[in-house]
């Protein structure tokens, strides 16, 4: 999928419209949508997140107090 192309047929149907209820559809649509911070990530973020979420839920983790210490030895603060 080409987003720029997307985009601009997009704006192209809205410039041409005469139909006043899709305007205010959109207008709403857009005023209600809020971004959620996971959409702002690049994909190698989600990718990383999947990839911890994926840890976690197969008990692949280390608790705080061994992140810590891992830390302490590495010099991280």
């Amino acid at each position: 999928m080409n987003i720029q192309l997307e985009k601009l047929e997009l704006l192209e149907t809205i410039v041409n419209t005469k139909d006043q209820s899709l305007i205010l559809e959109l207008q709403s649509f857009l005023n209600s949508r809020s971004l959620d911070w996971f959409d702002e990530l690049n994909e190698e973020q989600k990718k990383e997140i999947a990839e911890g979420i994926n840890d976690a839920d197969n008990n692949q983790t280390i608790s705080h107090k061994e992140a810590i210490r891992l830390f302490e030895k590495w010099n991280l603060k």
